[in-house]
């Protein structure tokens, strides 16, 4: 037999790189590090080269020149003796100054609605009947609520995320804090359109089925009050002094709340079923599709209204008087008040 010798050959490690792999930064810089035992780092010397195989020396911090795109970058450490590590690949993306990354995110069934609450982005997910809670750091879901029905409509406020739900005709709230449905509350047919009025703690919500349009105390969950606006809402929101309330059918009704202008309202009656439509004025809008009924176009009608007898804090009519000329006055607390409203008409 004859004696043989097993030779042990060190290597240096794969090289470690760092430095960004996607930027808008077209001379993006990277730093290598490799180990080998009994060798110190400062001796390892490092051989790289961006899109192509054959590498050139290299210093241990490196930049070059990129062209918008994407790129390969292969790194290999090379110790005193000449020996070589493996090589290693590290890809990285050239992005265009100032144009946009997409990063796309699976959800729930037909996602309608977003809303930012609580550093997430909330969607509505409308054939699966869920609120999904997207982390936007990581781009990942990182809760899922079930409010059953069809989500449709999303606001935030209070430290909740409110959901109109188009098939039970209710507006799930849900905590922010634990990702739970802490209150149902029961409103028209089809509330699609949510706003959160924060000056006034409150929620209002749009009805596509019964073009009601209801306010909801945040603080008690309790409905408040209720109008009816004509027409099929899908949206409504806050801006200017004023609740702004667009239909399908191409109107546009700006309710602006004001001080009443005499007495306290009358005695004690039961809720008005419609209200008064105020005087119209006809424009030519374009036309849109709606989900339910088809496209619809034509002549459009823009209604501003202004509902001088309420007070938006207690949702009540809090006085009547002469409508300035031009303007209706409509508002229509719950039964449960124990007051009515008179609708002045110019």
């Amino acid at each position: 037999m004859f004696p043989f010798v097993l030779l042990l050959v060190v290597v240096p490690s794969t090289p470690v790189v760092h430095g960004p792999r996607s930027t808008t930064d077209t001379t993006p810089t990277y730093r290598f590090s490799a180990r080998e035992n009994g060798v110190p780092a400062k001796r390892i010397h490092f051989l790289c080269a961006f899109d192509r195989p054959k590498l050139h020396a290299c210093r241990a911090r490196y930049s070059q020149r990129l062209s918008i795109g994407r790129h390969v970058l292969r790194v290999q450490a090379v110790d005193p003796a000449g020996f070589r590590s493996r090589i290693r690949k590290v890809r990285v993306a050239i992005l265009r100054a100032g144009g946009p990354r997409l990063r796309r995110i699976q959800v729930g069934g037909r996602a309608f609605s977003l809303v930012d609450a609580a550093g997430s982005i909330w969607v509505a997910n409308f054939s699966s009947g869920t609120v999904q809670r997207i982390d936007p750091r990581t781009n990942q879901v990182v809760a899922q609520v079930e409010v059953g029905g069809e989500p449709y409509g999303l606001t935030a406020g209070a430290g909740s995320v409110w959901v109109g739900n188009n098939a039970l005709d209710s507006v799930a709230r849900v905590d922010t804090a634990t990702n739970s449905v802490t209150a149902t509350i029961t409103v028209g047919d089809r509330p699609l359109g949510l706003a959160y009025d924060s000056a006034n703690a409150a929620v209002w919500v749009a009805d596509f089925g019964d073009s009601a349009v209801t306010r909801i105390d945040a603080t008690t969950n309790a409905v408040l009050a209720r109008a009816l606006i004509p027409g099929e809402h899908e949206d409504v929101e806050l801006g200017f002094g004023s609740l702004w309330i667009p239909s399908e059918e191409g109107t546009l009704t700006r309710v602006e709340f004001g001080r009443p202008r005499t007495r306290a309202a009358g005695s004690r009656a039961s809720t008005l079923a419609r209200t008064q439509l105020p005087r119209r004025s006809r424009v030519r809008l374009g036309s849109r599709a709606s989900p339910s009924t088809g496209p619809t176009s034509g002549s459009r009608t823009t209604t501003r209204t202004r509902f001088r007898g309420s007070t938006p804090r207690t949702g009540t009519c809090s006085g009547t008087g002469r409508p300035a000329s031009g303007r209706a006055t409509s508002w229509l607390p719950p039964a449960a008040s124990g007051s009515r409203t008179r609708e002045p008409r110019p």
